[in-house]
């Protein structure tokens, strides 16, 4: 297996978990679901950091599809780019994640009021959430540009799938039958 295959199957995983971990977490918000709180930050911990290994995996799935047939150079760099962002955002939502559940544990064994907790952890929840949207918007974007890459029905200045290119409509495929113009005559016409 290569680095392309493991940058396939892992890409995949934030682009789902991160989203479904955010439903979760504004719900939590909404209803002051504490357990449910924390577990969508651990969620959201694991599944942004794993960005990690697949800006890594990518490094190798590149170097595999330059080599092939057909790439437009300009799609692969435009997804890098992509990725880089997303890369730094899931990074920091990660983090911040990881940093909103260890100062929750310390402000309650730092004996903090519970109304002064309370808000505190409101506010970085809500921070997580604000940065996860913009995440998940950044690994959407970046993930539809890296589909781009080997889908050129993707591509926005390509063909319908409905419409064949002038290429192929003048290289139909020929089965050994050839039809010739069929000309409609009107019998009534020549009397």
């Amino acid at each position: 297996m290569t680095g392309a295959y493991f940058h396939l199957v892992l890409n995949h995983i934030p682009l789902i978990a991160l989203p479904v971990a955010l439903i979760f977490l504004v719900f939590s918000r909404l209803k002051e679901m504490d357990e449910l709180r924390r577990l969508a930050l651990v969620v959201l911990a694991v599944s942004a950091l794993l960005v990690i290994p697949v800006y890594l995996t990518g490094e190798s799935a590149e170097g595999f599809i330059e080599t092939l047939p057909g790439m437009v150079k300009s799609d692969l760099h435009d997804h890098e780019e992509a990725a880089e962002v997303a890369l730094v955002l899931g990074i920091f939502s990660g983090l911040l994640s990881i940093v909103t559940l260890a100062l929750e544990r310390y402000w309650q064994s730092a004996r903090v009021s519970a109304s002064t907790l309370q808000w505190r952890v409101r506010w970085l929840t809500t921070g997580v959430i604000l940065l996860v949207v913009v995440t998940v918007g950044s690994l959407g974007y970046a993930s539809n540009l890296g589909g781009k890459i080997r889908r050129p029905e993707l591509r926005s200045n390509t063909f319908s799938t409905q419409e064949a290119p002038p290429a192929a409509r003048d290289q139909a495929p020929n089965d050994g039958h050839t039809e010739e113009p069929h000309e409609e005559h009107d019998d009534h016409a020549q009397e």
